[in-house]
């Protein structure tokens, strides 16, 4: 589809006419958003798997549109029980500056995390370069079990260009949009993460994961 396409009524039908069961979008929400009332108002059961729509005030809103679709943040959704530490941490630190935890909020947190994280290995004479080299000694990098693993010593890598630099394994967690909140789905008790083998030619084999660990 182009950006900010005028309508989408012609590809949901070209959808509906296939018997599509599943929609992958990379879309930004609103546009994500006009594409589900399209679906639902030509009838297309299909779910929409949603990579950048964690934001529950928007779902709350437009819940009709977007009942039954899948989010799946690339940090672990605060809907998971137990919530761990960090996400506390990070939902007490959102509330002394007055904002609440959002998705791009929750980005810049990891960010943070890890610049923080490289300045203290760096040392006090620490400099841009010295951080960087401190930070790709890292082989398991999770911003305290928020994000799925990151090996640094190779991960910083193209893995087009470098497959050798890929994870070992694909990590994700999802939640889906149910009365127009979200709700915990696919992983088991305590274990929110999803997580397949690279080396696995299946994709039937899921490994259920309480942190997305290396």
């Amino acid at each position: 589809l182009p950006i900010f396409a005028p309508s989408v009524s012609a590809q949901v039908t070209q959808m509906k006419d296939a018997g599509v069961q599943y929609v992958g979008t990379c879309i930004d929400l609103n546009e994500s958003f006009a594409l589900g009332k399209e679906m639902k108002r030509q009838g297309v059961q299909a779910i929409l798997g949603l990579p950048n729509a964690y934001d529950a005030d928007f779902v709350a809103k437009n819940a009709d549109a977007l009942e039954g679709d899948l989010v799946s943040p690339q940090f672990q959704a605060f809907e998971h029980e137990p919530q761990i530490p960090e996400i506390k941490k990070l939902v007490e630190w959102f509330g002394k500056i007055g904002k609440k935890p959002s998705e791009i909020g929750t980005g810049g947190w990891v960010l943070a995390d890890e610049f923080v994280t490289g300045l203290k290995m760096a040392g006090p004479q620490f400099s841009q370069q010295k951080v960087i080299d401190a930070l790709n000694t890292l082989t398991n990098y999770t911003a305290n079990g928020l994000v799925p693993s990151i090996n640094w010593t190779k991960q910083h890598q193209d893995p087009f260009t470098h497959p050798e630099a890929r994870a070992d394994k694909e990590c994700f967690n999802y939640v889906k949009v149910q009365g127009g909140k979200f709700v915990s789905t696919f992983g088991q008790p305590g274990k929110p993460w999803v997580c397949f083998n690279e080396k696995d030619p299946n994709v039937d084999n899921p490994q259920f994961l309480s942190s997305p660990t290396g």
